[in-house]
């Protein structure tokens, strides 16, 4: 016969090591702590008060896998145990063996956990690409768990990852269930493709720019079937609502910001292609509860662009949903709803796929190799 304890602790998200783990004295009151069907027992459940183990004794040596359910605001980071007699004296894990070579060995674990960060969905029935990792930590207390959300046909699309994956909050597990609801995953590397390049010597490689009276403050212009091309950096003001039949394409030769937020209705057709970043000021977004898009259409960076999401600085509007087709070299996901508690129930940002746009879209657009790209931070 033997012991083992137990105990969830808060740990800073910049350093979730066993130390850190083993060295904190913020106890998560609230924590249940069990033990799984497959386990050698399956004592009653115990309810963690402050910072003190709670403990199962005596208890038959065996294999354990712990179960333990922190209330909804935490998320699991890591799992470190030890013991007191019997080797192996620590590791990492839910699961370990309570060996009783000597009886009377305490078996201890140390669960930390840190506030559920921020983390970022996709849906609409398109594929996502990273050329890097991709990365979002779903929390347990999500519903759906997924990463990427079916489309209105029933089925999500293909993830494709470069080098890593990473969408559980356990660090312990990379989250390959947590993909889809068909958890199709993909490991492989597309060629750089200079959308700027390709897409401003399609509809003519214009050389000479359109006059505008503030590049710091453009509202809507007219429709028509040619793009607006702009040099320097452009700041979009107002709420943009493109009406169905209307077409607005931006060619900028510099950085993009939206300061305001961009609606389609019906056939409405919008595109930005920007041979720099493209960054969504932090006014532009919506209610945490809301997935209605805030910008919508196509929007592309140059392979050595940023499309940044800016914090979520502005109240009532910390979420941003974008729907469309996004591109670009890297994404600064900058989003986070831990001021409003709703990191554990809500993605920060969403994108969603439309495919309504590759019908829309004009004819020089047409053709051209474009993969949805999503790249965690």
């Amino acid at each position: 016969m033997g012991a083992i304890q137990a105990k969830g602790v808060v740990v800073s998200p910049s350093d979730t090591s066993c130390s850190a783990v083993a060295s904190s004295t913020t106890g998560i009151t609230g924590a249940v702590h069990q033990f799984t069907a497959g386990s050698a027992s399956q004592p009653t459940p115990q309810t963690q008060s402050g910072n003190n183990y709670v403990s199962f004794s005596p208890i038959v040596g065996g294999s354990y896998t712990i179960a333990s359910t922190a209330p909804s605001d935490y998320t699991l980071t890591r799992a470190c145990w030890s013991k007191s007699l019997n080797a192996p004296l620590s590791g990492e894990g839910l699961s370990t063996t309570l060996s009783v070579p000597t009886n009377g060995d305490t078996l201890a674990w140390q669960l930390g956990y840190t506030f559920s960060g921020p983390w970022v969905q996709t849906g609409g029935g398109g594929n996502v690409y990273g050329a890097g990792a991709l990365t979002s930590k779903i929390p347990g207390t999500v519903s759906p768990r997924s990463f990427l959300l079916d489309g209105s046909g029933g089925t999500p699309g293909l993830v494709t990852y470069g080098t890593s994956y990473d969408f559980d909050s356990d660090p312990l597990l990379t989250g390959e269930s947590y993909v889809s609801s068909t958890n199709w995953l993909a490991n492989d590397s597309h060629s750089v493709i200079n959308y700027y390049d390709l897409l401003y010597r399609r509809f003519g490689g214009m050389t000479t720019a359109d006059s505008f009276a503030d590049l710091a403050a453009v509202t809507k212009p007219v429709s028509r079937a040619t793009p607006y091309y702009v040099v320097g950096d452009m700041t979009t003001s107002g709420d943009w609502a493109i009406a169905d039949g209307e077409t607005v394409i931006f060619i900028v030769n510099g950085n993009l910001t939206l300061g305001g937020k961009i609606n389609l209705t019906g056939s409405g057709f919008a595109a930005f292609i920007v041979n720099g970043n493209i960054t969504v000021a932090s006014a532009v977004g919506g209610l945490y509860s809301s997935s209605a898009p805030a910008i919508e259409g196509i929007y592309v960076t140059s392979p050595s662009g940023t499309f940044s999401t800016s914090t979520s600085s502005v109240s009532g509007k910390e979420r941003l949903v974008g729907q469309g087709i996004f591109v670009a070299g890297s994404f600064l996901l900058q989003r986070d709803l831990e001021s409003i508690t709703q990191n554990n129930t809500t993605s920060a940002e969403l994108f969603l796929y439309n495919p309504r746009l590759l019908i829309s879209m004009p004819d020089s657009m047409r053709d051209v190799p474009i993969t949805w790209e999503e790249v965690a931070p």
